[in-house]
């Protein structure tokens, strides 16, 4: 009797840890799907979120430029009136004043970007894509601005140098 007693107990502990194998087993299982979940959780939120640095950077250059062209316009008008008066010079050298600060906001609107490229808060091949003319361009009929080691757009020039070769090699 005591030999049966000991034979159901072995054989209550043997179904018991069959039970805890086969729970442990799907324990493992769930918690290695949560963790892909989360994986892949991560990467689509990382690429959310670059997308939408880009398309922030894009609306600030955007901006920067649309602001630089009108005020670009509003100077190009006095700037051809043939008699101006003291006034209208006056106001054509103010105009001008702020024009060029306009366009220190587009240069730091792309210094922006550039900042955020390097940091790799951005797609580098998306950037490349939509920014590399521009900046070439900039840099290079601007050489006043990008002057070394006074330049205050070193993001800007750092790109320039590096991807500018890069890609025309």
């Amino acid at each position: 009797m005591e030999n049966e007693i000991i034979i159901n107990d072995i054989m209550r502990r043997i179904e018991n840890l069959e039970k805890t194998t086969f729970l442990s087993i799907l324990s493992i299982i769930v918690s290695v799907f949560a963790v892909i979940v989360g994986i892949l959780s991560y990467l689509k939120n990382s690429s959310v979120t670059k997308d939408n640095a880009l398309t922030n950077i894009k609306s600030n250059i955007d901006t920067a430029k649309s602001h630089y062209e009108n005020l670009s316009m509003e100077t190009a008008k006095l700037k051809v009136k043939i008699d101006k008066t003291e006034q209208e010079e006056r106001e054509l050298e103010l105009k001008r004043t702020i024009c060029d600060s306009a366009f220190e906001k587009v240069l730091n609107a792309y210094e922006d970007g550039c900042d955020r490229f390097f940091k790799n808060k951005v797609d580098k091949k998306d950037f490349r894509e939509k920014y590399h003319t521009d900046i070439v361009k900039y840099v290079e009929e601007f050489p006043k601005e990008f002057s070394e080691p006074l330049t205050s757009y070193n993001r800007i020039l750092a790109y320039y140098k590096r991807n500018h070769k890069m890609i025309n090699k």
